[in-house]
């Protein structure tokens, strides 16, 4: 499986393989180049693809960072920002914007329903929709969970054929039917719960402390 940035993922520079186009109030969508990723992926023996975030880290409660025509001239589509309610806000918000943009579940709604029908049929037609998997929002934040399950309900509406797998820090994230495969942190994973298939992850916030405790337990093997 590869990771493939459909939309904008890149802090730095845009790396946006989707190109939209806004007509009037409708949105026109070339795959060229995600065809031409896709091709190349699978010449070189890939078989499974991993779509990056369909709505903003942290919260799911708001519309991707898009950009219109060739992303190398950062034009936006529109302004993202994060929640301020949460603990991350003060820390990130300068990484993803700070101005206005669209509600996930309000205007938005409409962009994001022409954006999953153009994606249903490239993805029908590219024989991708059993070799997709597709994140709504990275490590969401425990008191947004109620973002995350309104737009995991939105895309089952929208797409239901779109499998989501997302990671995450808080068990909250294992109740049942709200990821096709769960991918928990290593210092919530010994205890998944029940339902789909997980995987797991570990990454800089938890380092410290995970390396200790192996470090720890291994030396107690040896002793």
């Amino acid at each position: 499986m590869v990771s493939t940035p459909l939309l904008n993922w890149s802090r730095r520079r845009p790396d946006q393989l989707l190109r939209v186009r806004r007509a009037g109030s409708r949105y026109r969508f070339d795959f060229s180049l995600v065809k031409r990723w896709t091709d190349l992926a699978r010449a070189n023996g890939i078989t499974h693809f991993e779509w990056m975030d369909l709505l903003t880290w942290w919260n799911a409660a708001f519309a991707a960072r898009v950009y219109e025509g060739d992303p190398e001239e950062q034009r936006l589509l529109w302004r993202t920002k994060p929640d301020p309610t949460t603990p991350h806000y003060t820390k990130y918000a300068g990484q993803i914007g700070t101005v206005d943009c669209p509600d996930a579940m309000g205007p938005s709604r409409a962009r994001s329903s022409s954006s999953c029908c153009g994606l249903t049929r490239f993805f029908a037609g590219g024989n991708l929709l059993d070799r997709s998997m597709f994140h709504i929002g990275d490590e969401p934040e425990r008191e947004n969970i109620h973002n995350y399950r309104k737009a995991r309900q939105m895309f089952r509406e929208l797409a239901p054929w779109m499998k989501i797998m997302d990671p995450f820090c808080w068990i909250d994230y294992a109740e049942p039917d709200l990821m096709d495969v769960r991918v928990p942190r290593t210092l919530c994973a010994a205890n998944p719960g029940t339902g789909p298939v997980h995987l797991a992850y570990y990454c800089g916030n938890q380092a410290i402390r995970t390396s200790t405790a192996c470090w720890i337990r291994h030396w107690r093997r040896c002793a």
